[in-house]
């Protein structure tokens, strides 16, 4: 055509409809290109204004699934997940978490001042721990990435009285000692202090002591064993020094994490326990597959954790 030929020609010498050409040359001299423009498409089946509401109820309710978001706005859950994909959201496992109320938080905030300066190379981190066999159902919610340890999407944990068997376990950054079998039933402060304290902690502290050359400081969480008048007298017979753990701070024990682990191996492990003894035996390799470096990771993340502690004011953290 710019070199002067006429449709029908240019038809001719190409092969093509004789339209098909005048058409293509039309929309080139309208447009200046020779390709189709843009179709405006179909229209979007929710508005801008319907996004808005749905986000407003997804943050609301931000356990609910899509489908039932879709059902409140006559919508399927496929149109909800793509409302709530751009702009980030997408259903993900509920973090659990023991429950954190204002004095808790305040408690922590506090602990997270008070050890601004700690050498968290000298503090044995103790706990006991409960095994089940079995895994634990997971808990869905609705959030961006990022938000775990955020109130909503945060499924709080309490105590529970079953068990399996507990087991009681320490670590410091520079020793892993074995775990300690702990009689059937509730624990009472009296065999803690015998049990535990008398057998096990005590000489645990003067191993560290004589190792670091500074005294070793102990961190048990606020169980009513662990602070009532026997475990007390117990260890200032030992000369046991405790650090101040504040309540609903299992993130602040890096040994949960470690029991996390265990019961993960222990609950995936084919063919699975049958009796307590069996339980024992796999709950006790467990522990022993876990590298010291790991434990050491843990606990050099005591600084972050803290400071995690303090950048949320008290609440939950990522840990």
């Amino acid at each position: 055509h710019l070199a002067g030929l006429t449709p029908s020609q240019i038809a001719r010498k190409l092969h093509w409809p004789r339209q098909t050409v005048a058409d293509t040359i039309k929309r080139y001299r309208t447009h200046s290109s020779i390709y189709d423009r843009p179709r405006s498409g179909r229209p979007p089946m929710v508005g801008i204004r319907e996004k808005r509401h749905i986000l407003l109820d997804i943050l609301r309710n931000p356990s609910l699934p899509f489908h039932d978001h879709g059902l409140a706005h006559g919508l399927s859950a496929s149109a909800i997940r793509s409302v709530a994909k751009a702009v980030g959201f997408g259903r993900r496992v509920m973090q659990k978490s023991v429950h954190i109320n204002v004095v808790h938080a305040s408690k922590r905030l506090e602990w997270a001042q008070a050890n601004r300066d700690q050498d968290w190379s000298r503090i044995i981190f103790t706990d006991e721990m409960s095994v089940q066999r079995g895994l634990v159902r997971r808990t869905w919610t609705t959030r961006r990435k990022g938000e775990a340890t955020l109130r909503q999407h945060i499924a709080p944990t309490f105590r529970s009285g079953r068990q399996s068997i507990m087991v009681w376990g320490a670590v410091s950054r520079s020793k892993k000692w074995p775990l300690v079998l702990l009689p059937p039933g509730s624990v009472s402060g009296q065999v803690y202090a015998d049990e535990v304290l008398a057998k096990h902690l005590g000489p645990m502290a003067r191993e560290l002591r004589r190792r670091i050359w500074q005294p070793a400081l102990v961190v048990e969480d606020n169980a009513p064993i662990h602070n009532g008048r026997i475990a007390t007298q117990k260890r200032e017979q030992l000369h046991l020094a405790r650090l101040p753990h504040p309540p609903s701070s299992p993130d602040l024990n890096p040994i949960e994490h470690l029991w996390a682990w265990v019961k993960w191996v222990v609950a995936k492990r084919i063919p699975r326990a049958n009796t307590q003894e069996q339980l024992w035996v796999h709950v006790q390799e467990a522990w022993d597959e876990i590298p010291m470096e790991a434990v050491q990771a843990l606990i050099d993340s005591m600084e972050r954790r803290r400071l995690a502690v303090l950048k949320a004011r008290g609440y939950y953290t990522r840990y």
